[in-house]
């Protein structure tokens, strides 16, 4: 057998990995409070099951990301708000959420941009 081709993935950006929970989150039905995820019948679930249906902030990390990733977006993320993601994303109606989330995208954009 031949050597096999290993592709080396770029690790996402910050932005990349706040736009990606937003479009996780955008419909109010996918967010979740108090539970990484829940299933479709609301019981709490590891977001990586692929049952889960809702997710809270990390969790909709957590589902699309590996645990580096997480951890640098979680981090980004806790740096950006000023305090720790649980507690603000349970203390948030949807709609603000979101738009915090997006602010955080567009400013870790042009935080990007402008290491270049």
């Amino acid at each position: 057998m031949g050597k096999q081709l290993e592709i080396e993935t770029p690790e996402p950006k910050v932005s990349e990995i706040l736009q990606a929970v937003v479009d996780k989150l955008s419909d109010p039905d996918h967010w979740t409070t108090k539970a990484f995820a829940r299933d479709v019948f609301d019981v709490p679930i590891s977001p990586r099951e692929p049952e889960a249906y809702k997710f809270c902030t990390i969790g909709a990390m957590r589902s699309a990301f590996s645990d580096s990733v997480t951890v640098k977006g979680l981090r980004a993320l806790t740096d950006y708000l000023g305090g720790g993601v649980p507690w603000w994303n349970d203390m948030q109606n949807h709609e603000s959420l979101i738009k915090t989330l997006t602010e955080a995208v567009e400013y870790f954009k042009k935080k990007e941009s402008d290491e270049v």
